[in-house]
């Protein structure tokens, strides 16, 4: 398969322009974001799209075009504030769209949204989907707070659907009134990719590569694993569960911290609290892995103490490996747990509350069995990624009807390809 760059001679494919299949471009902002699309391209290329995937260029979103067999656009693009660099990148990306001309462009993570429903809007795409996986500004004060806020508005004013991957991140948005409630969608439960159940499941193999690791980090076999899985930031509140786990692990001496996950190198709290947690003889601060499955099964309890979500993909992984979950009521992570059934809430910012909430599942091993194997069942139930992909198939197709195939047929130059797409 050809990977095309921003600067590639050889362009990007032309448009048929008769009876061809509907075009959607989907867009993050880095490389290693491009992990939200796994599975998902490919499937909505087996269900009548042509899809072509554009972030900044790297060797994530290579494997991931690669592996979903679509196209790749490599255009550089800055996360945070660059405008030199964002104009340079906004040209770039209107070239692309020129070239493409997709009828769909799905456009999430703040900078690629911005600069994709800008450049839809210049180009007259007929369905621009700013897809909403979260909002920065919720943990931002004063005049960034209001910069943030300001840029969400404008990028849900230049698109035309806003897709919110949880309830309580769409129900932000109106309590913020950042978009109209006409604007705003959830598909199916939420979720911005789904689980893999096949791949974020017990076995044999995974009980023994786990068993392993525990051994290397010199982990006692009867000893409880509290485990944290993300990125090590104020926002995913790792100075709460560092303030937590000063009481836990008084109260329980066979109890281990695991934390996977980078630690975010413009925090410098949080890289303070990394580096006190990496001295202390019970918890373990591994940084980014390859295969996260191994460690969920090494642990017995998964804690995230997030201040805001979108929608957290660690619970809904640990779930699906059987873990009971301590999360918090922030946007979108209170959506993702059945309190009492599945795992706990808290609200977010109280370590003594979070203590408490780990100290009923380290106190009661039935209980963390049952609400696991309540968890698994939710994930099974609701986030599949079948079933959340369907579901993104049913609404592209639904708003194209709606919106991008009136556009086309007025202007006549298109008709769309739908054997067997539902």
């Amino acid at each position: 398969m050809k990977v095309y760059s921003d600067s590639n001679e050889d362009g990007i494919p032309s448009r048929p322009e008769h009876g061809r299949k509907p075009r959607i471009l989907a867009a993050v902002t880095a490389h290693s974001s491009t992990g939200f699309f796994r599975g998902q391209l490919a499937y909505l290329r087996a269900n009548g799209f042509d899809v072509t995937l554009l972030s900044a260029p790297g060797h994530v979103a290579t494997n991931v075009a690669m592996a979903n067999g679509v196209e790749h656009i490599g255009i550089e693009m800055k996360r945070h504030p660059a405008p030199m660099a964002d104009i340079v990148a906004l040209l770039r990306i209107i070239a692309a769209i020129r070239t493409y001309r997709p009828d769909i462009i799905s456009a999430g993570t703040p900078k690629a949204g911005l600069l994709l429903m800008l450049a839809g809007w210049i180009c007259r795409i007929p369905c621009r989907v700013y897809m909403l996986r979260g909002l920065r500004l919720e943990t931002a004060t004063g005049m960034r707070r209001r910069a943030l806020a300001l840029l969400e508005r404008l990028c849900c004013t230049l698109a035309h659907y806003v897709v919110c991957v949880s309830p309580s991140l769409r129900q932000r948005m109106l309590d913020y009134g950042l978009a109209p409630a006409n604007k705003l969608t959830v598909i199916g439960k939420g979720s911005s990719n789904g689980v893999d159940l096949a791949r974020f499941s017990r076995n044999a193999d995974i009980a023994r590569r786990a068993s392993r690791i525990r051994s290397v980090l010199e982990i006692p076999a009867s000893a409880t694993v509290v485990g944290f899985v993300g990125r090590l930031t104020h926002d995913k509140g790792i100075h709460v569960l560092a303030a937590a786990w000063r009481e836990l692990r008084e109260r329980y001496p066979d109890l281990y911290l695991v934390l996977v996950g980078g630690v975010e190198e413009r925090d410098g709290a949080a890289q303070r609290t990394a580096g006190t947690l990496k001295r202390d003889p019970r918890a373990r601060v591994i940084g980014r892995v390859e295969d996260i499955v191994p460690y969920y099964a090494l642990m017995d309890i998964l804690v995230l103490p997030t201040l805001r979500e979108g929608f957290p993909n660690v619970v809904l992984e640990a779930a699906a490996m059987g873990l009971p979950v301590v999360t918090t009521t922030a946007t979108g992570s209170r959506d993702s747990v059945l309190p009492g059934l599945t795992g706990g809430l808290v609200e977010p910012g109280d370590p003594t509350a979070l203590s408490h909430a780990i100290s009923r599942y380290v106190d009661d091993p039935a209980m963390r069995e049952r609400h696991g194997r309540a968890g698994r069942e939710m994930v099974e139930t609701h986030f599949r990624q079948e079933h959340v992909w369907d579901g993104m198939v049913k609404y592209y197709w639904q708003i194209l009807n709606k919106g991008g195939v009136e556009a086309a047929t007025k202007k006549g130059d298109v008709s769309y390809d739908t054997h067997g797409c539902m």
